[in-house]
C-alpha cells in the first residue's frame, strides 16, 4: 500500500481511510506524505492545506508524532473503543505503553491537534447508543471499570467538537457542517437530558429523541410529538 500513498499523494490527492495500527505505522504514513510531496514540488504549506488523516489511535500517536502531525496539520481520527484494547496492549508491551498509547486524545488537543470521533455502527448497536462510547473519552474507563490513561481524559467540549466541528473537517465540510450558523445545512439533534450536566454515570444512558438532516425531521421519538412544519426553509439556518 505504500507505493499506492504515495503516488496518491505525489498526484494532488487527500488521504484519508487509512487503518494506522501502532506507532509504525503513523511513522510509515507520515513518511509517505513528506516524501511524496518533496517529490511533486509541494511546499510545506501546500501539505498542510491538504490536511491528511490518520484513523484510529491504536498504539499511536507518540508524543513526536503528536508534534509532527501537528506540524504537517494532520487530523487524527480516534475510536474510544480502543480505551478496551488497553489491557491486551499491557500484556504484549507492559501497562506504561497501555497507560500512554490507547487512544492518547488529550494529548494531541493540548497539542493544538484536531481529533475527530470514531465509532463502528455494530459497536453502537452493541451498547444501544453511542454515549457509551463519549463516555470512555471522559472517564477512561474499559468495560471492566479499570482506568487506563487517566491523563489522556478529555472534557466534554472536546468530546463534542470531535463529534461535530472537528468531524466536518475530516470530510472538509466545514462550510456546510459542524456548527449551527446561518448558511450552513441544519443538522442537529435533540437529547433527552443536559449533556453538559448529566452526572457522569448517566452518560451511556443520554439518547437522541428528534433529529434534523438539512432542516427537516429524519427522526423523531414517540414520545415527543410535534405539528408539521410549515413553509419551506431551504434546508438551512
Amino acid at each position: 500500500r505504500r507505493k499506492v500513498l504515495f503516488n496518491a499523494v505525489k498526484y494532488g490527492n487527500r488521504i484519508t481511510g487509512t487503518h494506522a495500527a501502532g506507532d509504525a505505522a503513523a511513522d510509515h504514513f507520515m513518511d509517505v506524505i513528506e516524501q511524496a510531496s518533496a517529490a511533486a514540488g509541494l511546499t510545506l504549506d501546500d501539505i498542510r492545506a491538504r490536511s491528511h488523516v490518520i484513523d484510529h489511535c491504536a498504539l499511536n500517536p507518540r508524543p513526536d508524532q503528536i508534534e509532527r502531525g501537528k506540524r504537517l496539520n494532520i487530523i487524527w481520527s480516534c475510536g474510544p473503543k480502543y480505551i478496551d484494547n488497553a489491557a491486551q496492549i499491557a500484556r504484549a508491551y507492559g501497562e506504561a505503553h497501555a497507560h500512554a498509547w490507547a487512544a492518547p486524545i488529550a494529548s494531541i488537543i493540548r497539542a493544538g491537534g484536531r481529533v475527530a470521533m470514531e465509532m463502528d455502527t455494530s459497536d453502537v448497536r452493541k451498547h444501544g447508543g453511542v454515549f457509551h462510547y463519549v463516555a470512555k473519552l471522559l472517564h477512561r474507563k474499559d468495560d471492566s471499570g479499570k482506568v487506563w490513561g487517566p491523563k489522556e481524559a478529555i472534557g466534554r467540549e472536546d468530546a463534542l467538537r470531535m463529534y461535530t466541528i472537528w468531524a466536518a473537517e475530516y470530510v472538509r465540510a466545514e462550510n456546510r457542517l459542524g456548527s449551527l450558523e446561518p448558511g450552513k445545512l441544519a443538522d442537529l439533534v435533540v437529547l433527552d437530558r443536559d449533556y453538559f450536566s448529566v452526572p457522569l454515570e448517566e452518560f451511556p444512558k443520554i439518547r437522541a429523541i428528534l433529529t434534523l438532516v438539512g432542516g427537516k425531521v429524519a427522526y423523531q421519538h414517540p414520545s415527543l410529538p410535534l405539528p408539521e412544519a410549515k413553509g419551506n426553509a431551504g434546508g438551512k439556518r
